[in-house]
């Protein structure tokens, strides 16, 4: 039986964020626009003064022989490559809220706008969130043409998920199967690579790259902050909602692996894809935690844990923007008598549910004034989101490295989840959507993209994070600079994650 608070309660975030899905092409009259890449010439539209090329490989199909392994080169063209529509997305669950989004296992595809005019562009790498299970580059959210009217080039990727991206199938299927647990890592390196070498043919600076993700695609980003073979390819990372811990050891992922195998009932290199999807499902439904198809350490690409890789300095040369929502954990229990219940091992990602209970206690003490719902929503915040994202900026500052802190505060005014701001709350901002709550993220995410401190008009100044004074801009109706906000329930959390 599914959790009520599993993995289909947190895909709502599609529904929520991510539609309607743009699965058009570029409308026929728009002026065509061509680029050379390596692999050959790609037609897109000239949209509104940007310059849109959709659906553009960045790497072979992985079916066949190459499921489960590790990306390959993309396969030249001759003559004008069309890339005028996105390519469907990667296998996942379906979902209610966008029943029609086209998916298949050839999903290792990227998205550019990009300036009409000049050259040497900043340019800024997304990835998508999901739970590493679901997401898309189709949303009408990420559309990357704000970005691209502020002078920076604007790159969606598309990764495999779950069981084709996140199951380490080494101790199942042979030796030349180990590290496929970091394949979904893979490809998005193998799409920074992509941007390295072809980027500035559509105008971008390939010494100017900025990596950016939300949620898992954040988590992803800390990850590649880990990798060896990725930290080459860009210069500053922005992560919203992530963490530096949330990773298996190669044991985990095993036992992960054979409550796949089990649900399967057969070798998944030669199952049809709905099989795999089914005993994904299974995986899903009764997870050992939350999250169970995250990235597998391995020595090959992923040697550590990214939060100890970034106190060690993997990272001190890229300059990090980090942040979460107020009230992340709101988004997936929005009902405050199942909030204030027995929190179950499915909700939590980093520490045990008799941890987490022992936990409460210290926040009953400190947070008497709040109501056990509320207190619970505030620890799943910390435990998932927060407290990660503070240890890697406090892993990157003490390793010599340069971040700023933020927190969204700004509330949605109506709706089921009025009065918080939940997970993914600030992405409109961000992407400077129509209607965004504060529009002015978007502005200052461009500044630090540009590679200048975060800023913008009407913004105080945004004084670097350290462990002294913790200082992080609160964006709320009044943005402004607080030192060490919520300290007091941040220091519950010493030595506890």
């Amino acid at each position: 039986m599914t959790h009520p608070f599993t993995q289909p309660t947190r895909r709502t975030l599609l529904g929520l964020l991510a539609t309607p899905l743009i699965a058009r092409a570029a409308a026929a009259d728009a002026p065509a626009t061509e680029v050379a890449t390596r692999a050959g010439t790609l037609g897109g539209r000239l949209e509104n003064g940007v310059r849109v090329f959709r659906g553009i490989p960045y790497a072979a199909p992985p079916v066949g022989s190459l499921r489960f392994r590790p990306p390959q080169p993309v396969v030249p063209w001759s003559g004008v490559r069309p890339a005028l529509a996105f390519a469907p997305a990667a296998i996942q669950p379906p979902s209610p809220d966008s029943p029609d989004l086209p998916t298949s296992e050839d999903c290792l595809y990227l998205n550019v706008w990009a300036p009409a005019q000049g050259g040497g562009h900043p340019v800024f790498v997304w990835l998508h969130g999901g739970g590493n299970t679901a997401g898309t580059t189709r949303s009408s959210l990420l559309d990357g043409a704000p970005f691209a009217r502020d002078g920076v080039v604007c790159v969606t990727v598309g990764y495999r998920l779950g069981a084709f991206g996140f199951l380490d199938l080494g101790t199942l299927l042979g030796a030349e199967y180990a590290g496929s647990g970091c394949n979904g890592l893979r490809d998005q390196a193998q799409a920074l690579a992509w941007v390295r070498d072809n980027i500035a043919a559509f105008g971008g600076d390939p010494a100017r790259v900025t990596l950016g993700g939300q949620s898992a695609g954040a988590k992803d980003v800390c990850a590649l902050l880990a990798a060896p073979s990725a930290t080459p390819l860009f210069r500053r990372a922005i992560v919203e909602s992530g963490s530096g811990q949330t990773v298996f050891t190669e044991e985990e992922g095993a036992k992960i692996a054979r409550q796949f195998a089990a649900a399967a009932g057969a070798s998944p290199l030669d199952l049809p894809t709905a099989r795999i999807l089914a005993a994904e499902q299974a995986v899903l439904a009764d997870p050992p935690l939350d999250y169970p198809f995250r990235p597998v350490m391995d020595q090959a690409f992923l040697p550590r844990r990214p939060v100890d890789a970034v106190a060690a300095g993997s990272a001190a040369g890229i300059t990090l923007l980090l942040g979460t929502a107020a009230d992340e954990s709101v988004l997936f229990i929005p009902d405050p008598a199942r909030a204030a219940g027995a929190i179950p091992q499915s909700l939590l990602s980093n520490m045990s549910a008799d941890a987490f209970a022992a936990q409460a206690q210290g926040y009953a003490t400190t947070l008497a004034e709040l109501s056990p719902a509320q207190r619970h929503w505030r620890m799943l915040t910390a435990e998932e989101y927060w407290i990660p994202t503070l240890r890697v900026a406090e892993a990157q500052v003490d390793a010599g490295g340069s971040a700023w802190m933020y927190r969204f505060d700004v509330p949605a005014a109506s709706g089921p989840f009025a009065g918080h701001a939940v997970h993914a709350s600030e992405l409109p901002s961000v992407w400077d959507r129509p209607g965004a709550a504060l529009p002015i993220m978007h502005a200052a995410w461009v500044r630090f993209i540009a590679g200048e401190r975060p800023g913008a008009p009407g913004l105080p100044h945004w004084p670097h994070f350290d462990t002294a004074e913790r200082r992080t801009m609160i964006f709320d109706a009044d943005p402004h600079i607080a030192a060490d906000p919520r300290g007091d329930e941040r220091a519950l959390w010493i030595g506890r994650l």
